[in-house]
């Protein structure tokens, strides 16, 4: 199976977690924990890589804070930073999240995991391991 950085996160992490508490036949459960077991520290480096373009890019202040922008009328915005070169942190932000990665398994059956239910949103955010 190719994952795509794009696809990995916490999201995916918790979904595969929540999807572990259901009831399934034990050769399913037994490779989606091996599967998550293979993704997790790919999550943990994509993560780390995004707080370094994160740094790379951040406007700070001259006390190393970042700098907040303002609104048309001079007001911060909350939770917003300024970011020194938006194409190039775009850019590199494309390029980590174009990463693709082999693991040893193929794709999961939803069919052979004798899962009852499942979000539709989960089956969304893993499309990427399950057919």
């Amino acid at each position: 199976m190719t994952i795509s950085n794009k696809n990995l996160n916490h999201d995916v992490i918790n979904t595969i977690n929540s999807l572990l508490e259901q009831k399934m036949n034990a050769p399913a459960a037994f490779k989606l924990t091996r599967i998550l077991k293979e993704i997790e520290p790919l999550i943990e480096a994509k993560m780390s890589a995004e707080k370094r373009i994160y740094n790379k890019w951040l406007l700070v202040d001259e006390n190393g804070d970042p700098v907040r922008p303002l609104d048309e009328n001079g007001v911060t915005i909350p939770d917003a930073i300024q970011i020194t070169d938006v194409q190039q942190f775009d850019k590199e932000m494309r390029e980590l999240n174009e990463i693709e990665t082999n693991i040893p398994y193929d794709k999961l059956n939803f069919d052979e995991m004798g899962v009852d239910t499942i979000k539709p949103k989960d089956i969304l955010l893993l499309d990427f391991m399950i057919m």
